[in-house]
């Protein structure tokens, strides 16, 4: 069993978000996209597993559409130094 000290700092950690900060309203909107009514016999480890999986694939779906605006405007920049 575990100690109340082990617990006691993320507790404290997730106690101190406001509810109706941008990061933990992102994370009960996944939170319920998983856990939906017709998904309600997922177990809180298997959910929390499909939780951080979605978050992870968003930021790498972002991270990806950066880089190809990024890429997209050195193409434009190219392009016109070959007009030129």
């Amino acid at each position: 069993m575990l100690s109340h000290s082990i617990l006691a700092e993320p507790a404290q950690v997730l106690l101190t978000i406001p509810p109706s900060s941008a990061a933990s309203e992102r994370n009960f909107s996944a939170w319920s996209t998983v856990h939906s009514k017709k998904r309600n016999r997922l177990t809180t480890q298997r959910a929390g597993k499909l939780v951080y999986i979605y978050h992870n694939l968003r930021m790498l779906k972002n991270i990806k559409e950066e880089d190809d605006d990024i890429s997209a405007d050195e193409c434009d920049e190219s392009d016109d130094e070959d007009i030129e």
